[in-house]
């Protein structure tokens, strides 16, 4: 309620500039309280703020959620994937059912970010199966200062 009250108070997020803005909700929040996650995404929807699934995969890893369920009820924006889908894209073992996820994702216009990319391999895999967003250690590694040379 507190951060719908808030947004709501800067008219440059109503009707433009606010899909600059993303908030972030974990899946495994989303799954528990779906209701009132869906009433929050449409007061955000309605500023023009887009929002996002962050750890989005993590029922895979076994805790009883199915992403693909919790997608197609909540309707983010975005997706930041969780570490071992990610990394689930360098195992020849696993690439193939992430690339499905994520052709699926993208399938139905989502953004999709990616996280914990330390290397080129993962890098390239990433592009390769549609990722639009990377962050990691292989492309800057954390400062307080944004004088990174790419």
């Amino acid at each position: 309620q507190l951060i719908t009250t808030e947004l709501s108070r800067y008219p440059a997020l109503a009707g433009r500039g606010g899909e600059r803005l993303t908030l972030m909700l974990p899946e495994v929040q989303i799954s528990t309280h779906l209701k009132l996650a869906q009433a929050f995404r449409l007061k955000m929807s309605n500023l023009g703020v887009m929002v996002g699934l962050d750890q989005f995969g993590g029922g895979l890893g076994g805790h009883g959620v199915d992403p693909a369920q919790i997608l197609s009820h909540f309707g983010a924006d975005r997706l930041r994937l969780v570490p071992e889908l990610v990394e689930g894209l360098v195992e020849p073992a696993k690439a193939a059912g992430v690339r499905e996820l994520l052709s699926s994702i993208k399938a139905q216009k989502r953004e999709i970010l990616a996280g914990g990319v330390e290397g080129a391999s993962t890098m390239s895999a990433l592009f390769n199966a549609g990722v639009d967003y990377a962050q990691g250690t292989f492309l800057a590694y954390v400062s307080s200062k944004m004088d990174h040379e790419f």
